[in-house]
């Protein structure tokens, strides 16, 4: 059954909200860095952070929460089924 305020994407795929604001988080200076800890803790409890690029935005989700990298193909409007790769960044390549 779907989820009040869900909405469906133009491939079919359900995208639901998780959370009912997005705060914006402004980073001024070098040490301005702890301001960046909620966002970790969204990414760390399965949810999405959008971050600025010099070029675009990108979407941020732990790469090993199923549901979450599921939620970046439907609010990309990508069908997973078509194993369509995304951009994986990481520390080192050991991880």
């Amino acid at each position: 059954e779907p989820h009040q305020g869900a909405r469906t994407t133009r491939r079919g795929l359900a995208v639901t909200p998780r959370a009912k604001y997005a705060p914006t988080i402004e980073i001024e200076g070098e040490w301005d860095f702890w301001k960046l800890d909620s966002a970790v803790k969204a990414v760390k409890d399965g949810g999405i952070v959008v971050l600025p690029t010099d070029s675009c935005y990108a979407f941020v989700a732990d790469v090993n929460s199923k549901e979450a990298v599921q939620r970046i193909y439907a609010l990309k409007n990508i069908d997973p089924e078509t194993k369509k790769p995304l951009s994986l960044l990481c520390h080192s390549i050991s991880q």
